[in-house]
C-alpha cells in the first residue's frame, strides 16, 4: 500500500512566480497602447458630440435672429440659452459641459474650443488691435454667406481661434521644428496657448471642427496648416472676413 506524504504542500517556486509576471506585465505593454487608444476613441467621440450640441445651438439662433450668426464678443451668452444655462454661466466659463473637450488636459486654462475669429465671429472694437481690420468686418455674419468648407468654431486652446489669412505665420514653433511656419512669433511667445493661432489638434492629431454646413469633421494638423481640411479636396477652411 503506497503511503501519503504529510505535510508536503505544493506551490508556485519563485522562477514560475517571476515567469508568470514577466508574462502579465509583458501582455500588459501589448495591450496598453490599445487600451489608450480606445479610451482616446471614445473621448474624441465625445468631444464631436459636444460640437454638434453647439452647431444646433448656432442653427436656432440664427432662425432667430434672421439668419445671422452672433459676434465674437456675444458668442458666449447668446449660444447659453439653447443649453438651458443662465445667463450668466458662459459656457466656457463651465457653464456648459458642451463646451468642455475630455481630451482637454487643462495645460492653458479654461478653453476647449475657439470660435473662427475674424472671419467669421467678428467683435466691436478689434480694429483697433488689429491692423487692416475696419468696422464693417468687425460685425458678425450671416450664414448664408459663409461659404461651406469654412470652419465655426473647432478644438482650440483659446477662445478666438485667429485665421492664419489675418494673422500670418512667421514663426516656426518647438519643439519638433519642421521648416514649416505655423504661428505669430510675436504671439505665442506671449503666450504658448496661441500655437497654430489657437487651433489644437489634441485627437490623434486631428482637430474637430464644426463647418459652416453644420457638419462636424475631424481635421489633420497639415490640412489646418494648408487651409484644405475637406479631404484636400478645395481650399477655404479658414475662410475670408468679408462682409455682410
Amino acid at each position: 500500500m503506497r503511503k501519503r506524504k504529510i505535510g508536503v504542500k505544493s506551490g508556485f517556486t519563485l522562477v514560475e512566480l517571476l515567469v508568470v509576471i514577466s508574462i502579465i506585465a509583458l501582455l500588459l505593454a501589448i495591450l496598453m497602447p490599445s487600451l489608450q487608444k480606445a479610451r482616446e476613441q471614445g473621448r474624441k467621440v465625445v468631444c464631436m458630440t459636444n460640437l454638434k450640441q453647439q452647431a444646433y445651438a448656432l442653427l436656432l439662433y440664427t432662425e432667430d435672429n434672421n439668419g445671422k450668426l452672433p459676434t465674437a464678443n456675444e458668442f458666449g451668452n447668446a449660444v447659453s440659452k439653447y443649453f438651458s444655462i443662465g445667463k450668466s454661466e458662459a459656457p466656457w466659463t463651465g457653464g456648459s459641459k458642451y463646451m468642455w473637450c475630455p481630451t482637454q488636459k487643462n495645460e492653458y486654462g479654461k478653453y476647449s474650443y475657439g470660435i473662427n475669429w475674424v472671419n467669421v465671429f467678428g467683435s466691436e472694437g478689434s480694429w483697433v488691435s488689429s491692423p487692416g481690420l475696419n468696422e464693417a468686418f468687425c460685425q458678425s455674419r450671416k450664414l448664408k454667406n459663409i461659404k461651406n468648407t469654412v470652419f465655426l468654431v473647432a478644438d482650440g486652446s483659446t477662445a478666438w481661434i485667429m485665421p492664419p489669412n489675418r494673422f500670418f505665420w512667421d514663426y516656426d514653433t518647438p519643439p519638433g521644428r519642421d521648416g514649416i511656419l505655423d504661428s505669430v512669433r510675436f504671439y505665442w511667445l506671449q503666450h504658448p496657448e496661441l500655437r497654430y493661432n489657437g487651433f489644437t489638434p489634441r485627437h490623434s492629431n486631428k482637430g474637430n471642427v464644426i463647418i459652416a454646413d453644420y457638419s462636424v469633421r475631424g481635421v489633420p494638423l497639415l490640412d489646418w496648416l494648408s487651409n484644405m481640411g475637406l479631404g484636400r479636396s478645395g481650399n477655404g477652411l479658414w475662410g475670408m472676413p468679408e462682409r455682410p
